[in-house]
């Protein structure tokens, strides 16, 4: 009898684990579940710069200072944007608040940055990677800006 109470136990938890459900990850989950740097931002077609240069590779042109920076997607709807370590100008305020949504079909993020609404086009969300695109400019002058960000 002494041997059957073990197993007794092993069976019971091995029947309780297999009756729980997992619950699915929504897509607001892994969005909101931390803080997000940016890793890529990429303009297609390329943008001229002063120089009359085509440039695509948008972040090579960013300070360091604005690399570190992180985005938080936060319940409900906030988005936070943090100046990170190293801040691009010193009397500037550490975070900026502004406002988020997912489009009902949750395949475009819409948000609301400084007053402007912008709306992100969601291309890739794991719990370690997040990638969207959004259009800036209009007509034959506009250009997919689209960014990568990885999970700090």
């Amino acid at each position: 009898m002494k041997k059957l109470i073990p197993l007794f136990g092993f069976s019971l938890s091995l029947m309780l684990s297999a009756c729980k459900k997992d619950t699915p990850v929504t897509k607001t989950d892994l969005l909101t579940a931390g803080a997000w740097r940016i890793v890529a931002m990429t303009a297609n077609p390329g943008i001229r710069d002063a120089n009359g240069v085509v440039v695509t590779d948008l972040l090579a042109l960013e300070p360091a200072c604005f690399k570190d920076n992180l985005t938080r997607y936060e319940k409900p709807n906030t988005l936070t944007f943090d100046e990170g370590p190293t801040k691009c100008d010193p009397s500037s305020t550490q975070t900026t608040q502004h406002t988020w949504a997912f489009n009902a079909d949750e395949t475009v993020i819409n948000a609301v940055i400084s007053g402007d609404k912008v709306d992100f086009t969601l291309l890739e969300l794991t719990d370690s990677r997040l990638r969207y695109s959004y259009t800036e400019g209009a007509g034959a002058g506009g250009h997919t800006v689209t960014i990568v960000f990885n999970k700090k």
